[in-house]
């Protein structure tokens, strides 16, 4: 999106399980909070249907979710 980037990312202990890694960069400390809240109530669904959550970090300006990997090419647009 507009106000993140996607990097592909793998564990150095098993450089076969790949993640995709979603980097936010947020100095806004409102932003930032709503943010943090999205990432708990991530962290807790359970559902076949959407994307797995693996962790998040965070530093000073920037905060990154650690997401299943998901090689399936181009998507396309329902309408």
């Amino acid at each position: 999106g507009a106000s993140s980037i996607v990097r592909k990312a793998h564990r150095l202990r098993d450089s076969n399980q790949k993640y995709a890694v979603k980097i936010f960069k947020i100095l806004d400390e409102g932003r930032r909070h709503q943010l943090m809240k999205e990432i708990r109530v991530l962290s807790q669904l359970e559902c076949d249907a959407l994307v797995q959550f693996h962790g998040a970090y965070f530093d000073e300006a920037r905060v990154g979710i650690v997401l299943e990997f998901m090689d399936m090419g181009y998507t396309c647009i329902v309408s």
